[in-house]
């Protein structure tokens, strides 16, 4: 017996893989803010609890300020201080291959 297929729809397939994906970011994006709290600078606590983790799209962020003087004293923390490194690298080099079996975990379960 022979077959042949001329066409297979993978719509469904595609759509639940990138809701899957969509879903997994967002996870591991909270996972991201959750590792990287312990590497924020610290003084008043403002900084680390200004941490947040959005998702837009197929895009996750991770972001610690938020608007106004908090913005302005992460930006500083971040890229200016002498003292301070760049937190998220210390944790990603700490936490990163958690954060990918994070993802491929949230992945699996949804597919």
């Amino acid at each position: 017996m022979r077959l042949r297929l001329r066409s297979v729809d993978v719509s469904g397939a595609a759509e639940k893989v990138d809701a899957a994906r969509r879903a997994a970011l967002g996870i591991t994006a909270e996972n991201v803010l959750e590792g990287c709290t312990e590497y924020v600078p610290y003084d008043t606590g403002a900084l680390q609890a200004s941490g947040a983790a959005r998702q837009s799209g197929d895009k996750a962020y991770v972001e610690w300020g938020g608007d106004g003087e908090t913005s302005r004293y992460a930006r500083i923390q971040y890229y200016n201080a002498l003292n301070h490194d760049h937190w998220y690298d210390h944790a990603h080099a700490d936490h990163g291959d958690e954060w990918n079996r994070v993802f491929g975990a949230a992945m699996k379960e949804r597919l």
